[in-house]
């Protein structure tokens, strides 16, 4: 059923207030750090309790109070239904003045994730905007790669007016480093133009298993570096691309604001919870055995989605940057998950492998279709 005059002229009203209420929300209550406040909880009563509490609590750390989670759990039921103050009613010149910048995550070549991510800017660009996967070197540091991005907007963004970056896995990292470092490159009136940063099941707070990794010694971690070694064709290749996403960029207490060098910064982060009955996942083999790695004496993560810990792929309190959360049941590759009222994310990716390379194409209609344009400064 379509919906009223009033009904639309309320849903414009109410997109228009959340640009005002995201900016100074977020600021109006102390909040924990539920990366530490999991771990915790993890330790005293288990994985699954403690997801069942990081999902309860994330609520509070939704400067939208979850507005627009229960958005996209509308679109996503609704295939053809379309907000009607979303990004998807853009006019064709100011989606021509979009940029909408995708970094890919861990593997450039490898794998399912790449030809998703490119599939996903080939989309947008058929539907008009300035869409652009970012090609980077294979096996390179979070900061090897913040700077190639830098190098790559310092004249691409003189084309678009609007900015978005979205980020995937360690895509999301990289572009951490990039917002708190060498986003200072760009020229002031760059800067302004970025608005959206989307973080799709991204490292943002240091991977637990990216750490064992990079770093430990025993027969499994040793294993994986060679499986790496040996999929990547680099046989003697070092591990600085893993051990740089394996700490928490913002354990250091001199990290610029990622709203130092782009002012008008919001972020969207879609965090993966495990969705299994003991509190991992069970969603993708691969995930499943990475969940169990890096447990031990010397690391004790909270609920993670097979790679990342579930509260690493949110932001951590007082950063200063309004958040929006849409919280995933499922593994660390996002897709094969379910929102929290049921829908799945990505069916054609769960249905089979031919139908896999259109999954980040449902998952992104499903965000254009929800967004409020306000969120992109239009």
């Amino acid at each position: 059923m379509m919906p009223t005059r009033l009904q639309r002229m309320m849903t414009v009203l109410m997109g228009l207030w959340l640009g005002v209420f995201s900016l100074v929300s977020f600021a109006a209550e102390k909040k924990e750090d539920l990366l530490y406040v999991a771990r915790q909880w993890t330790a005293e009563s288990g994985k699954a309790v403690a997801r069942d509490k990081l999902e309860k609590a994330m609520e509070s750390q939704d400067d939208a109070r979850n507005f627009f989670e229960q958005r996209i759990w509308q679109v996503n039921a609704r295939k053809d239904f379309v907000y009607p103050d979303a990004v998807e009613h853009l006019s064709d010149s100011q989606r021509k003045r979009t940029g909408v910048y995708l970094m890919l995550g861990y593997q450039k070549n490898k794998g399912d994730s790449p030809p998703i991510v490119r599939a996903v800017a080939e989309e947008l660009r058929r539907r008009g905007f300035h869409a652009i996967a970012i090609e980077t070197e294979d096996r390179r540091s979070a900061d090897d790669n913040a700077q190639a991005i830098a190098n790559y907007l310092r004249e691409d963004m003189k084309q678009v007016d609007r900015v978005m970056l979205i980020g995937f896995s360690k895509g999301a990292y990289d572009l951490v480093r990039f917002l708190t470092g060498p986003a200072e490159q760009l020229s002031i009136r760059e800067q302004k133009k970025i608005r959206l940063f989307v973080n799709f099941s991204g490292v943002l707070r240091g991977s637990c298993v990216a750490d064992w990794a990079a770093h430990d010694h025993d027969i499994g971690a040793c294993v994986f570096r060679t499986y790496l070694n040996l999929r990547s064709g680099k046989l003697f290749h070092s591990f600085d691309d893993l051990s740089s996403i394996s700490y928490d960029p913002w354990s250091n207490p001199n990290l610029p604001s990622l709203r130092a060098y782009a002012p008008h910064l919001n972020c969207i982060n879609y965090p993966a919870l495990p969705e299994g009955e003991d509190g991992f996942t069970h969603k993708d083999w691969l995930f499943h055995n990475l969940a169990k790695s890096c447990e031990g004496r010397r690391r004790r993560p909270g609920p993670y989605d097979g790679l990342v810990e579930s509260a690493a792929s949110i932001l951590p309190p007082n950063t200063g940057v309004p958040q929006w959360i849409v919280r995933v049941h499922g593994s660390h590759s996002l897709l094969d998950g379910e929102y929290l009222n049921g829908g799945e994310v990505a069916p054609s990716y769960v249905r089979g492998e031919k139908g896999r390379i259109h999954g980040g194409i449902e998952l992104m209609d499903d965000m254009l279709r929800a967004l409020p344009k306000s969120a992109l400064g239009w």
